[in-house]
């Protein structure tokens, strides 16, 4: 695991979703997201990161099982 952890330990991932072109990364996302999703679904957040997609889908609703292999 050291590799990978290494690779993403050089990124600040909350920094660049926070950033402006982050921002618009989640709305687009979000909305591709809804798009397929029913109420009621099931989602698997594989490289769940900071949880920016998997919190807020919860929050709807949505029952979400979250993974991380990264610190």
């Amino acid at each position: 695991m050291g590799n990978l952890e290494d690779y993403y330990n050089k990124f600040n991932e909350e920094n660049r979703l926070n950033s402006r072109h982050g921002q618009v990364e989640f709305l687009i996302s979000m909305k591709y997201i809804h798009d397929y999703l029913k109420p009621g679904d099931k989602i698997l957040d594989v490289g769940a990161g900071t949880g920016r997609y998997s919190i807020p889908l919860f929050q709807e609703g949505y029952d979400v099982t979250a993974v991380e292999p990264v610190k």
